[in-house]
């Protein structure tokens, strides 16, 4: 017989302690037992919270109960990860000196007590760590939970005395969390320099497939072109020597309108373009020249849909595979707005179709402008068929997390509020698609945005705001980037000053709004310029002034292509002088390697005719 902790009971009464009203949590029951488990296998992480941590935290009867229970063998067995029966055991007599319910033990025993031991324990100090900063995570979320039912009813009971007990309520709150962060330093002995020759790490690049980015994140050129698209796939241009490290994060900024979004959007796009080629393919046995043969192609079956296009994924498709999941976490435009961008970046869909009010074609030929018209679009369908099938086919990889509004249900919008919503959808999504979900890449949108959020929300003042800034960064690397194992991008805007600079000058990273110091855990730092007044021509510099694992790089020059909802690299055909942007002309370039050519040549004759016989 089985019984789970979220379930109601099957049988017997409840105790008069379950009877109590409780408040929903923020974090589920599948997630608390995921906690416990961890603590279980990895001991070391359980001696560092036993103080902070209690049962009363977890809620749920049965669940309080294991932890109470595996505590009490922790503690008096040195940490040693206990096996099966001692924990049994110790459950069942916890529970009879407790007078607990006979239900729960059972419960408690069926249930809880063989899944907190089937964890593995970590194996790295890198794997160690990542464990230590979610446990971290989920501890804050519970003793932050349990001081706001003691408020919520402190308020319910309306007395004078319990209006007087609200501060110091808070206050304890306050000491709880800075003690929980405190054991966030806290690591075991080890010999810094270790014991042995390591072994080789696999860090596999991914490549954001935007050229302009991917030129700086590697080491590696790689070449510009003009659409981001043209470029084939397994091309020199996306060489597997460039492009994003899980547990790594990186910032990008610029002045208001330059663009910023909108790169974001492609690179959210192109993740999810990119992770259902690899998720197809692996279901194909490894075969990336050809579709799937197990999945559907567009819905109708349009002839002439050619290999290079992505087929639809289905969820029974997906039953039982690595399903990585892009996450956009906005804090400044709601989720329309980001639908349309990514939508019609990756459709080839004008902004006049999708702006101000949808208005999709069924025209083969409909608003196409160079370089689009030269694409043979027929081949993706009208603009109705390819807006259906983008939406299709990035829904399994991809999610909008909107802390634009006034929703409190998501938390004050810390990193720790970002995590917790992700592994919320995480869970949700697993179980919908049957499959291992985790992250692929989280994007955020942008940081003076959130700071200014979690200040509302949790009080404080305009001083405060250069303190949240300032910590954003770390707290992304230490909370979402390394315990999820994947690339962050912040996005923030420039100072005052910054954002006067001319088209052609590009910012410091230093020139990051409210904080000096925001780069310094990034590493990479993105700025753009703003985009020059010319309707043509509308161009900007991109640059990279922190760069941490590549060498530095020359600046590109980036052109707006508004109307198709991109930017694209035109490096080639523009060059930044101090004045500003000037066109390069082909024949102009071509003349000027043959000289350098010719001059080279020359040298290396009159070289060798110097040389003594």
């Amino acid at each position: 017989m089985s019984f789970s902790p979220t379930n109601p009971r099957q049988g017997g009464r409840r105790s008069q302690a379950s009877q109590k009203p409780r408040t929903r949590s923020n974090l589920s029951s599948s997630l608390k037992l995921k906690l416990i488990g961890f603590l279980a296998v990895n001991p070391s992480i359980a001696r560092l919270v036993a103080d902070r941590l209690k049962p009363e935290h977890f809620v749920d009867e049965s669940l309080s109960l294991v932890y109470r229970a595996l505590d009490k063998v922790l503690r008096e067995n040195g940490y040693e990860t206990p096996d099966e029966l001692t924990l049994q055991s110790a459950v069942r007599d916890l529970g009879t000196s407790l007078g607990t319910d006979s239900f729960v033990m059972m419960e408690a025993e069926e249930v809880s007590v063989p899944a907190v031991l089937r964890g593995k324990p970590a194996a790295d100090a890198q794997t160690l760590r990542a464990v230590r900063v979610a446990v971290i995570n989920c501890v804050t979320s519970l003793i932050n939970e349990a001081v706001n039912r003691a408020l919520m009813e402190k308020v319910a009971s309306s007395s004078e005395e319990a209006s007087l007990d609200m501060v110091s309520l808070y206050e304890s709150l306050g000491r709880e969390i800075r003690s929980i962060n405190e054991v966030g330093a806290a690591n075991e002995w080890s010999p810094s320099l270790g014991d042995d020759v390591p072994v080789e790490e696999d860090r596999t690049l991914v490549p954001t497939n935007l050229s302009f980015l991917d030129h700086y994140l590697g080491s590696e050129e790689v070449s510009p072109s003009t659409t981001e698209t043209d470029v084939p796939e397994g091309s020199a241009s996306r060489v597997t020597g460039n492009g994003m490290l899980a547990g790594e994060a990186y910032g990008l900024m610029g002045p208001s309108g330059s663009a910023k979004t909108t790169i974001a959007a492609m690179l959210a796009a192109e993740s999810c373009k990119h992770w259902s080629r690899v998720v197809a393919n692996t279901l194909n046995g490894g075969r990336t020249n050809e579709e799937p043969d197990i999945l559907s192609n567009v819905r109708g079956d349009r002839e002439g849909f050619e290999s290079d296009v992505p087929s639809i994924l289905q969820p029974q498709d997906l039953e039982g595979c690595d399903l990585p999941v892009t996450y956009f976490v906005s804090f400044e435009e709601p989720l329309e707005s980001y639908r349309r961008r990514m939508i019609g970046y990756a459709g080839r869909i004008a902004r006049v179709s999708m702006e101000p009010r949808m208005n999709l074609s069924n025209d083969l030929n409909a608003n196409l402008r160079p370089p689009y018209d030269n694409e043979n679009l027929s081949r993706w369908g009208t603009e109705v068929d390819r807006y259906r099938h983008i939406t299709q086919l990035y829904r399994p990889f991809f999610q909008f997390i909107d802390f634009t509004g006034t929703d409190s249900s998501l938390g004050a919008g810390t990193t720790t509020d970002i995590a917790r919503a992700i592994h919320n959808d995480l869970e949700q999504r697993a179980r919908f698609y049957k499959a291992k979900t985790r992250p692929a890449l989280i994007i955020v949108d942008y940081v003076k945005a959130m700071a200014y959020r979690v200040i509302a929300q949790q009080g404080g003042t305009m001083d405060d705001l250069r303190h949240h800034v300032n910590n954003i960064p770390k707290e992304t690397l230490n909370q979402l980037a390394v315990p999820m194992s994947c690339p962050v991008w912040l996005l923030n805007q420039l100072t005052g000053e910054a954002n006067t600079f001319a088209s052609h000058k590009l910012p410091h990273h230093t020139d990051s709004s409210e904080s000096k110091m925001f780069a310094e855990s990034l590493a990479f730092s993105f700025q753009l310029s703003s985009f020059q007044r010319d309707e043509n021509n509308p161009l900007t510099v991109l640059g990279c002034t922190k760069f941490r694992r590549a060498p530095q790089k020359g600046n590109r020059v980036i052109r707006n292509e508004n109307w198709i909802y991109r930017v694209a690299d035109v490096t080639n055909s523009f060059s930044v002088e101090k004045t500003g942007f000037r066109p390069i002309q082909a024949a102009a370039m071509a003349t000027a390697v043959d000289m350098a050519r010719d001059r080279r040549n020359t040298a290396s004759q009159m070289v060798d005719d110097a040389a003594p016989e």
